[in-house]
């Protein structure tokens, strides 16, 4: 990462430029007009000299005289041309002879981006100089900016997707086929839905966050699904709206919250019931209810019937209106023991999500004891105490 700041860095603030003449006077006049402190100038005085610096330097702009003794100004440009690493360089003639038809279509042809003859306006120079040197700067920050989202996109541990406005994938990273089990190119160019379901739906959903964060499931090449994080971006390229989806795979981060979530269910006192709401049945009960109801494991899991059966008290405020299916906070209830005890609770419910399965969970606090030892005490003590306390304080008046 360092290496890439340090390159965008140095593209921003100084340039390369080389000048190519043989005669040392036209050499310090460019030197006099092109002097810059963004701008660092290279000398040469021959096609050999020139080849020996575009070797070992990238340069922004290349200025090459077309009389020179030996390799002239065109064979020069020709064998600039030829290496990869330099083809793209623009070479700018300057000549005070070769002015005919004939030689200035050839200096095009060899690669010449402009043809500039002596004497020539030196502002018009350094204006051009400086074009071309805006020009380099954008093309470096493009072509490193793509190298840093490659590096990026190679060594991301998410898998790296962007999408049309159609929902079709374009382009994926190297992590889709440790992810989905599929090679990039065999998903390029079908549906994003094809490995993260319904996905598309979600592409042109409004929000005024920027980037959207999504909670799915994802299907694998052999169809097992499992839990994912899609974070959605939009972004237009030359006019075409793409989308950028990062699918992280959160089967660890799912699995921790899923253990911590058993261990609250099977040692909390609080009577706790897991169920589907679409077939009704009894998906889990923690050890609390099984004893506060006189049940065993076996009578309840799975069942579709009613276990847990109650009544809502009917001095609550939220009796008129209570949905067992729907979520509910503390509401008071009387439920019935399979000795058919009537004892006393506060239900509260919600209704969640569990491996893509809509279900209820239903907590149940009983308060059997408290409303007990409330109803017991003399009303002109005065005092609403609550478990063991509430004992001592009656046992200290029954010795008074």
């Amino acid at each position: 990462m360092r290496n890439f700041t340090a390159k965008l860095n140095s593209a921003v603030s100084k340039v390369n430029i080389l000048m190519v003449d043989d005669r040392p006077e036209n050499l310090i006049a460019l030197e006099a007009i092109l002097a810059s402190p963004n701008y660092s100038l290279y000398s040469a005085h021959s096609g050999e000299e020139a080849l020996r610096h575009v070797l070992t330097t990238d340069f922004a702009v290349i200025l090459l005289d077309v009389q020179m003794p030996g390799m002239n100004g065109f064979e020069t440009a020709s064998l600039i041309k030829m290496r990869e690493r330099s083809k793209h360089v623009p070479i700018i003639f300057i000549t005070a002879i070769s002015q005919a038809a004939e030689h200035v279509k050839h200096g095009y042809s060899v690669g010449a981006i402009d043809y500039i003859f002596k004497p020539y306006h030196a502002e018009t120079l350094k204006m051009k100089i400086e074009a071309f040197v805006q020009l380099y700067q954008y093309q470096e920050h493009i072509k490193l900016q793509n190298e840093l989202l490659k590096v990026i996109g190679e060594t991301s541990n998410d898998t790296i997707v962007t999408v049309d406005e159609a929902g079709i994938m374009q382009t994926l990273n190297p992590t889709a086929a440790r992810m989905f089990g599929y090679a990039p190119d065999k998903l390029t160019g079908r549906p994003i839905d094809d490995i993260v379901p319904a996905l598309s739906s979600f592409l042109h959903a409004e929000t005024n966050h920027g980037a959207r964060l999504i909670e799915t499931t994802a299907l694998r090449k052999d169809t097992i699904p499992f839990p994912v994080d899609v974070q959605i971006g939009k972004t237009s390229i030359v006019g075409k709206q793409l989308f950028v989806c990062s699918i992280r795979d959160v089967t660890d981060r799912k699995m921790m919250e899923e253990e911590r979530f058993r261990k609250i269910f099977d040692t909390t006192p609080c009577l706790i019931a897991l169920r589907s709401l679409k077939d009704k049945r009894y998906i889990n009960v923690n050890e609390s209810l099984l004893q506060a109801m006189g049940y065993e494991g076996n009578e309840v899991i799975n069942q579709s019937a009613d276990m847990l059966q109650y009544i809502v008290d009917s001095d609550d405020k939220g009796a008129e209106r209570h949905d067992p299916w729907q979520p509910a906070r503390n509401i008071r209830i009387r439920y019935m023991t399979k000795t058919g005890d009537l004892r006393d609770g506060l239900l509260s419910s919600e209704v969640m999500q569990v491996h893509g399965e809509d279900c209820l969970l239903s907590v149940v606090t009983d308060i059997s004891e408290r409303v007990f030892w409330k109803r017991r005490l003399p009303v002109s003590t005065g005092l609403i105490l609550q478990g063991r306390w509430l004992r001592v304080s009656c046992m200290k008046s029954a010795t008074r």
